[in-house]
This record gives structure tokens, C-alpha cells and sequence, in this order.
């Protein structure tokens, strides 16, 4: 868990109105909402930005989708089963997912894909250390468990 440099703390400002509105009911229901994945990298990086606005959450599918159902100007669904609630606010098209975490079984090279309430764990599963950096919605800090900004 780190700070983010002060020119970061500035990075998401084009986002902050959007993921503020879906922040308040999580966080006032108990909940963290987290930047998260190739959002998190191509600004720490100053890049050409992803299209992708992706979020994680302790929140479960059914929660989320219910308490952003009052603050989002639509809401679909597709990928509740898997921990995906798509959303928009305004001209700002996000997802929402809750943690996840994995394990394999001794015969089977797939995982077994559970729900999480550990950003730890579903930082952890991701594809590069670049992709597995979340920044806390609250408080703009940067957590970085697999070094993902020192591989930038």
C-alpha cells in the first residue's frame, strides 16, 4: 500500500463525479470500492487510455446491482453470475466486480473461481503484476501488492 504521487492523485479527475455517486451507496452500506486493472496502469503510465473503467468491490453481484440502482442511468446485468455488474452515470460506462480469488484441484488445470471480500486475493489472480494495482476510491491510495509499479 503506497501513496500515490502527487500528479496521481489528479489522474482519475475526468472519472471522480461518475465513481463518487456509485461509491456512496457502497461505502455507506460498509463496503470498498476500488480502481482497478488496466485503468489503474495506463494512467500510472500517462498512456493512451483503455476504454475500460473497471472497478472491484467486497460487495456481492446482488448487492451491488441493488445499491447502484438508485445512482446509475442504466444497469445491465450479463455478467452478475460471474461478479460483473456493468453500469453507466452519465457518459461513463464502468464495471463493477466483486473480489474474486481461485484455487486449482489436484486433476484440473482450471481454477475454481470463488467470491472474495480480500482486494489481496483478487489482486493476486490477475494476468500481469502491471494489471493486478488498485487504487482505493476513498482515499486515492495506490495498493500494489505484486510490484506492479516498480514492472512499469
Amino acid at each position: 500500500v503506497s501513496e500515490l504521487p502527487p500528479i496521481a492523485k489528479d489522474m482519475f479527475d475526468d472519472l471522480r463525479v461518475a465513481v463518487a455517486s456509485v461509491a456512496e451507496p457502497l461505502h455507506a452500506a460498509g463496503h470498498r470500492l476500488y480502481l482497478v486493472g488496466g485503468l489503474v496502469r495506463d494512467r500510472l503510465l500517462a498512456a493512451d487510455q483503455t476504454p475500460d473503467h473497471d472497478l472491484t468491490t467486497d460487495a456481492p453481484p446482488e448487492r451491488i446491482r441493488d445499491l447502484v440502482a438508485g445512482v446509475a442511468d442504466a444497469v445491465w446485468l450479463q455478467g452478475e453470475r460471474f461478479g460483473t455488474v456493468g453500469l453507466r452515470v452519465g457518459d461513463v460506462t464502468m464495471e463493477i466486480t466483486t473480489h474474486r480469488a481461485e484455487a486449482y484441484v489436484s486433476d484440473s488445470r482450471k481454477p475454481v473461481v470463488r467470491f472474495s471480500t480480500e482486494l489481496a486475493e483478487d489482486l493476486a489472480r490477475r494476468d500481469f503484476t502491471i494489471n493486478a494495482m488498485a487504487v482505493d476510491v476513498a482515499d486515492g491510495t495506490l495498493h500494489d501488492p505484486c510490484g506492479g509499479r516498480a514492472d512499469l
